[in-house]
């Protein structure tokens, strides 16, 4: 079963709790404002295909600029050990875009094919 299943098995909730699940095994803790901001990011995300709308849409969420929101998301990305990034993503590359759409794709059950 994938992590964003549409046929109601799954719910936002249960969706939330996993994906901050890999964010702590990453070393992104939920003290940081970018931990809430990765979260909502991944789940627009999936609606809105473009990493630029999507921040636009948490900050509005968030009431805050969305520069603020890739920052925020920015920061986080940097706290990860080189060595689980590329273990868990299977790959060096680090962006925003990326990272949102790498989570997107994991939570989904795709792999990085190297």
């Amino acid at each position: 079963m994938s992590f964003y299943q549409t046929n109601g098995f799954v719910s936002t909730k249960e969706k939330k709790m996993k994906l901050a699940e890999v964010l702590i095994s990453l070393g992104i803790t939920p003290d940081l404002k970018g931990f809430e901001y990765v979260v909502s990011a991944v789940e627009v995300y999936r609606t809105y295909k473009g990493v630029i709308n999507c921040y636009e849409e948490v900050a509005k969420k968030y009431n805050v600029d969305w520069h603020n929101v890739e920052r925020a998301i920015r920061y986080c990305i940097t706290l990860i050990p080189n060595k689980k990034y590329k273990e868990f993503f299977g790959t060096d590359k680090r962006s925003n875009s990326v990272f949102i759409a790498m989570l997107k794709l994991k939570m989904e059950g795709y792999e990085y094919d190297r």
